[in-house]
């Protein structure tokens, strides 16, 4: 075979393997929350499979048989992840992912196979290494019984073995693409452990106090109202179920019309709720309910409930319609101390397709009784409930106990 047909070859062969990888791809993201990229992959595969025709055309001059089913060593590694995906099952980001390391390489398998050597090599090592600590461990604990001694022999000749190949391809591959995992693996790993920094130093701010945490005196309900309709019925019911010390509806007024409607419409029902009306000059609808928060008269222990209705909706379009205005009142309301902000879902009727089953369906688990509060009153001495102080009864006991009690 001439030196112009092998080249040839060698690029159908990539083009036959970026054909059937961008094919694959599409195939796994049909069934995914990322169905909108199948199409596009599909397009990729099928702009590969037009060149490689072309090209087939320019082969023929040379009168050589070309290899039609693409390079084995992609063949192998589309075997390979085929069974991956049997045994442990394929996600979008994975798929995602594989075919972004497709694009950035061209689809070039030579390129490819450096990072899937190095990273298999180097969890080959890991892992035999990680086995000859664990049975050096169980030694010192038990003894070295043959099974040890064997045990570690065979994950220490493993361990070797494995680290010699890694690192003759890291020196005899570094310049065609191994340096990439040189580079990548330490900035993963500091990435990971600066993760991992983050979670410990969070769970230790939220770490239970000594004391426990003071129940609240008194709920305030504010149930934030735009306009008389069910969604909004279903917010004050709920609100009124809580049974708190207050409740209030609030309108923030940013339609003089509708304000009014909702106002002879609140009184022709004649809701046993007040209705409080803020106004608001630039039709923002955060900073009046924020400004109103701030200026009602409450205890230090006191707890101001926020209920926002909020539409639940079928198609991601729709969330693009809805609920905006409650988003960005939610995160604003989250840094406001002594606020507690509770959703009141309303399922529309594109959402009917994904609603789940009322809890209670099945009717097997019964629910324990609340716990008694123990305060002033109950034979305690007088002090605020605390919620999770060290008790005298079991460990695992959980109750509301007065400060005196602890």
């Amino acid at each position: 075979m001439s030196t112009d047909a092998t080249v040839t070859k060698d690029l159908m062969q990539t083009l036959e393997d970026g054909r059937k990888g961008f094919a694959d791809a599409a195939g796994k993201l049909v069934d995914t929350d990322r169905a909108d990229l199948a199409p596009r992959f599909a397009e990729f595969s099928a702009q590969r499979a037009t060149m490689y025709s072309e090209l087939e055309v320019l082969a023929a001059a040379y009168g050589d048989d070309l290899d039609e089913d693409g390079s084995a060593a992609a063949a192998v590694h589309r075997g390979w992840m085929s069974l991956k995906d049997a045994l442990a099952g394929s996600s979008a980001s994975g798929v995602l992912t594989a075919a972004l390391l497709i694009v950035a390489f061209d689809g070039s398998v030579t390129k490819l196979i450096q990072l899937y050597i190095l990273g298999v090599f180097v969890s080959f090592t890991l892992s035999q290494t990680g086995m000859v600590i664990y049975w050096r461990r169980q030694a010192r604990e038990h003894g070295w019984t043959p099974n040890h001694i064997g045990s570690a022999a065979v994950n220490s000749v493993g361990a070797v073995a494995t680290a010699v190949v890694l690192v003759i391809v890291l020196i005899t591959k570094f310049t065609h693409g191994a340096y990439l995992v040189v580079i990548a693996m330490p900035i993963l790993v500091w990435l990971m452990l600066r993760i991992h920094r983050h979670y410990q130093r969070v769970s230790r701010q939220l770490k239970a106090q000594a004391g426990g945490i003071t129940q609240p005196s008194r709920i305030h309900a504010v149930v934030l109202i735009s306009q008389l309709n069910d969604p909004s019925l279903k917010a004050l019911a709920f609100a009124r179920a809580i049974r708190p010390s207050t409740i209030t509806a609030l309108r923030v007024d940013t339609n003089t019309a509708r304000t009014e409607n909702l106002i002879k419409e609140w009184a022709d029902r004649d809701i046993a709720v007040p209705l409080t009306i803020v106004t608001s000059a630039y039709r923002d609808l955060t900073e009046p309910v924020l400004e109103y928060l701030a200026k009602i008269h409450i205890g230090p222990r006191d707890v101001v409930q926020v209920f926002v209705p909020e539409y639940v909706v079928g198609h991601w379009w729709e969330t693009i319609l809805h609920n905006q205005s409650a988003l960005r009142l939610k995160s604003r309301l989250l840094y406001m101390p002594g606020v507690m902000v509770t959703s009141v879902p309303y399922q529309l009727k594109s959402a009917e397709p994904f609603v789940l089953e009322r809890p209670g369906t099945e009717a097997e688990i019964a629910l324990p009784p609340a716990p008694p509060v123990r305060g002033p009153g109950s034979g305690a001495t007088a002090g605020p409930p605390v919620i999770g102080p060290p008790t005298h009864g079991t460990p695992d006991e959980t109750r509301i106990l007065a400060s005196s009690d602890k």
